[in-house]
C-alpha cells in the first residue's frame, strides 16, 4: 500500500498572521490528514543583530506553535518543533527529512518583491528544492 501524500504534513508557521492564515487554510484538510508537524524557525543571521532577545523570540515561537495547536488538533494528530538556523527554507527541509514528513504544506504569504529580497523567497525555495512535496493552500476565510 502506498502513503498518502497528507499523512504526516510538516506546516511551517512564521508568525501570529501567518498562523491564523494558516490555520483557517487548512481546516478544510483535517479529515484527510493523518500527522500534523508544526514548524517555527527563528531565524538567526550571523554578525547581525537578531530581531529580539533570544528569550524573547523563543516565547513567540512557542506562542505561536501553541496556537496553531489549539486550532488543529480537536481530532488531528499534532506534534511542534522550534528551529534555530540562518537558513529558514533548509530548516524547513531539515525537519521534513527528520520527522520523516510526506508532505511540506503551507499557506502564501503576501509578500511584494522587495520584500522577497530582503527577508529572502523561503517559499520559493522550498518549492525548488524541498526534500518531499510541497502544497500551497488557497486563502481561506473563516
Amino acid at each position: 500500500m502506498t502513503a498518502s501524500l497528507l499523512e504526516r504534513v510538516l506546516v511551517p508557521v512564521a508568525n501570529e498572521e501567518d498562523t491564523e492564515a494558516t490555520c483557517a487554510a487548512i481546516e478544510p484538510y483535517l479529515d484527510e490528514i493523518g500527522e500534523i508537524v508544526l514548524v517555527h524557525v527563528v531565524e538567526q543571521t550571523p554578525g547581525y543583530m537578531d530581531h529580539g532577545s533570544p528569550e524573547a523570540l523563543a516565547e513567540d515561537a512557542q506562542r505561536f506553535l501553541a496556537m496553531a495547536r489549539r486550532e488543529l488538533s480537536e481530532d488531528t494528530v499534532v506534534r511542534a518543533e522550534v528551529r534555530y538556523g540562518d537558513d529558514v527554507a533548509a530548516e524547513i527541509a531539515d525537519e521534513a527529512d527528520e520527522v520523516e514528513a510526506t508532505a511540506i504544506v503551507f499557506h502564501p504569504r503576501d509578500k511584494g518583491l522587495l520584500a522577497q529580497l530582503v527577508d529572502g523567497d523561503h517559499e520559493g525555495q522550498l518549492i525548488r528544492a524541498g526534500p518531499v512535496p510541497v502544497i500551497a493552500l488557497t486563502r481561506s476565510a473563516r
